[in-house]
């Protein structure tokens, strides 16, 4: 059997639990699986299904790789939480918002941008994200919740998008001095931390 068919059958096992565990026979779009998988109702061996799901991708794609569908337009509230053997990933363009926690201690993961299509990162998004060095955030982004970037000691910003309207004080709390131009309205202010 190729790969591919391997492939495909455990991902339809890992869909047929889900759907089993949910008591529903509804079809789980490719862009929401990741969400299903961390929307198990507790219990029955979830988080082995969840580490099989994610080593599989990691045996498919390469060692502490992840490539996300291309038409994944949300990462949910702790998606790839406290996985600090992730490692180099890229972000499909579509992705509009990133949820709580969605990457917090993932300490090794290498990230080179975020979506151009980005509106919003939730709290503690990318929290202890310590080889994090970002140098640019999208245009896009109008919201970043309180700790998002916490202790993101590489992060590289210079200035922020003029488009922000909402950023917390404590976003950037433990970001090794940077220094940030922030542009609201037509105030041109300086956030230090």
């Amino acid at each position: 059997m190729a790969r591919t068919d391997n492939l495909k059958n455990f991902l339809t096992d890992i869909a047929d639990s889900i759907r089993e565990k949910k008591g529903t026979t509804e079809v789980i779009e490719a862009n929401k699986f990741d969400t299903e998988i961390k929307n198990l109702p507790s219990g029955g061996g979830d988080e082995e299904l969840e580490a099989s799901y994610l080593s599989l991708l990691n045996d498919t794609l390469g060692a502490n790789t992840i490539k996300l569908p291309n038409g994944l337009t949300s990462i949910g509230a702790h998606a790839f939480y406290t996985k600090t053997n992730l490692g180099a990933i890229s972000l499909p363009d579509a992705i509009t918002f990133i949820g709580r926690h969605a990457f917090t201690l993932c300490e090794n993961m290498l990230l080179e941008k975020l979506p151009s299509s980005l509106t919003k990162i939730e709290e503690y998004a990318f929290a202890y994200c310590r080889k994090l060095a970002l140098t640019n955030l999208p245009d896009t982004l109008t919201t970043i919740e309180q700790n998002a970037f916490r202790d993101c000691v590489k992060l590289a910003l210079t200035e922020l998008p003029s488009s922000l309207t909402v950023i917390n004080d404590s976003t950037f709390y433990g970001c090794s001095s940077i220094l940030l131009r922030y542009y609201q309205g037509s105030h041109l202010q300086w956030i230090h931390v």
